[in-house]
């Protein structure tokens, strides 16, 4: 996943007396795609100044997910499996899959399913599909709570990708990736971001490290 940020307010001047904002300039870039000879699997301009709110709302819902970790750890794999994965196929990008990335809008769609009973595909290195339903994961007394934190979170989300580019395999992601449970997490490649050193806060890396031992 791609992310261009910046001061949106703020203007440049390109090519004489023409005004061209970063959020134009970025946006363009990304309506760009669908003619452009190689294409990116996704792109999003996002608005940086909206990303305290996006973090905040992070925070919430991985303390209640750390919470749900001893009662419905099946449950909480199954909605981070059911994620797609940056970038998406493997072993060929296997990158991605170390790193764990996945989007935040597909994330909180499956933990709502998730915690309303309903279904959810998910799969084996990305290939193998199999639907399953958790029923007493929406018997869980965090479950109201959890629906409420995952739909404050996309709506966050939302609000901080200004335009995004979404690729074949790709129409159902918001546009902004998020670190998520996977079982490489202690063998992250030394050449990659560590995950340490992220900008995740304290609860959500909690909920992640936590959960990572159980893949």
């Amino acid at each position: 996943a791609g992310a261009m940020g910046g001061r949106i307010g703020a203007a440049v001047r390109l090519q004489g007396d023409r005004p061209v904002t970063p959020s134009g300039w970025a946006t363009s870039v990304v309506r760009l795609q669908g003619n452009a000879e190689y294409q990116p699997e996704t792109l999003a301009v996002v608005d940086t100044e909206q990303l305290p709110p996006v973090l905040k709302a992070l925070d919430q819902l991985g303390a209640l997910l750390r919470q749900e970790l001893k009662e419905n750890p099946a449950a909480l794999k199954a909605a981070v499996e059911a994620t797609t994965m940056f970038p998406k196929e493997f072993p060929f990008r296997s990158d991605g899959r170390k790193l764990g990335l996945g989007d935040i809008g597909q994330f909180c769609r499956n933990l709502q399913s998730v915690y309303r009973g309903r279904e959810v595909t998910t799969t084996m290195l990305g290939h193998f599909e199999r639907q399953e339903s958790f029923p007493e994961a929406a018997r869980s007394p965090r479950a109201k709570a959890i629906l409420d934190a995952a739909i404050q979170l996309r709506e966050m989300a939302d609000l901080a990708v200004v335009e995004k580019y979404r690729g074949p395999g790709y129409e159902d992601t918001s546009g902004l990736t998020v670190q998520l449970p996977t079982s490489w997490l202690g063998k992250i490649d030394k050449k990659l971001p560590a995950y340490e050193d992220s900008a995740a806060p304290p609860q959500w890396k909690s909920f992640v490290t936590e959960m990572s031992r159980k893949l």
